[in-house]
C-alpha cells in the first residue's frame, strides 16, 4: 500500500467524504498538484482533504485539522500516550482530557479528546500497519471552535509551530465559516469591502476573482503564512467562498488557510 493511498485510507476512517475530490476539480485539483508545504527538512507534504459542515447558528464557526508524519517505525503505547500529552501541552491542554483508544484492519489508534468551554479538541496517535511492514506513524488533530478570525488564524499558526517543534512533515488547513442575511453580491460594493476586511486581518492582497454559476471565490495571499498553492505562477494561501442559498435567504462565507477544502 503505497503512502498516498494509506492517507486516503486515514482520512476515510474519520469520515471525510471522498466524493469531495470531485467537487471543483477543475481549479481545486489543479491548486493541490502544485501545492509547497515547507517543513523543517524542506521536503514537500503530503496534502490532506479536510470537510467542514456549514454551521446552522449565526455564530462564526472555525473547522482547523492538522495532519503530520512521524515516519515509520515501533512506537510503545506508553509512548504514544506521552507523545499526545506533549502535543496537548503544546496547544493549552494541561487537564480535564479523556484518553481513548480504536482499532480496525490496519490502523490502531490512541486518542485524547476534549470538550473546552471555547473549543472541541481530538488529538490522535494513528499507527497504520500493512502485513508485516514496519508500521507508519501520524498524529492527527481535529479541532472545532467558535472563535473570532484573529483568534482561529492565531490558532492555525500555533498547530503548524507544534507540528514544527515536533520536527514532523505536516498539513494544516483552517476553514472559518459566517453566514450573511440576504444575496450580498447584489452589492458588489458591500462585498468588496467585506473581501477587503478579511484580507486586512491577514495582512493579504488579493490576487484573483473566480466568479461561478453557484459561487464566487477569490485568492488572496499573505507572507504571514508560509504554506502556499500556485495558480497560473500566482502564490495563494487564503480563499474566501461566497454561496448564496436562495431557500434560506443567507449568503454562506468561507475562509480557508490555505484554502478552502470542503464543499461549498
Amino acid at each position: 500500500m503505497t503512502k498516498k493511498v494509506k492517507i486516503s485510507f486515514l482520512i476515510l476512517v474519520w469520515g471525510i467524504v471522498a466524493i469531495q475530490l470531485c467537487i471543483n476539480r477543475m481549479d481545486q485539483l489543479s491548486l493541490r498538484q502544485n501545492a509547497v508545504f515547507p517543513s523543517a527538512n524542506n521536503d514537500k507534504k503530503e496534502n490532506v482533504i479536510t470537510a467542514f459542515s456549514i454551521q446552522s447558528q449565526d455564530t462564526p464557526a472555525e473547522s482547523l485539522k492538522g495532519f503530520g508524519y512521524l515516519g515509520t517505525m515501533e512506537v510503545k503505547e506508553e509512548a504514544k500516550v506521552d507523545t499526545l500529552k506533549k502535543f496537548a501541552r503544546s496547544m493549552g491542554i494541561e487537564d480535564g482530557y479523556i484518553l481513548s483508544g480504536k482499532e480496525g484492519d490496519n490502523y490502531t489508534a490512541t486518542c485524547l479528546s476534549k470538550d473546552g468551554k471555547y473549543a472541541k479538541t481530538m488529538i490522535q496517535f494513528v499507527t497504520i500497519r500493512e502485513r508485516d511492514e514496519t508500521p507508519e506513524q501520524y498524529i492527527w488533530v481535529d479541532i472545532t471552535t467558535e472563535a473570532d478570525v484573529m483568534q482561529g488564524n492565531a490558532l492555525y499558526h500555533k498547530l503548524c509551530e507544534v507540528y514544527s517543534d515536533m520536527d514532523m512533515s505536516y498539513n494544516v488547513n483552517m476553514e472559518y465559516t459566517i453566514q450573511k442575511k440576504g444575496d450580498i453580491s447584489k452589492d458588489k460594493t458591500e462585498k468588496q469591502l467585506l473581501i477587503d476586511e478579511i484580507f486586512s486581518k491577514f495582512s493579504a492582497k488579493q490576487v484573483t476573482l473566480l466568479d461561478n454559476e453557484d459561487y464566487d471565490a477569490v485568492y488572496g495571499y499573505t507572507k504571514q503564512d508560509d504554506n502556499y498553492y500556485e495558480i497560473d505562477g500566482e502564490k495563494i494561501n487564503i480563499q474566501i467562498v461566497f454561496s448564496y442559498s436562495e431557500a434560506e435567504d443567507i449568503t454562506y462565507i468561507k475562509v480557508g488557510c490555505p484554502i478552502v477544502n470542503s464543499s461549498y
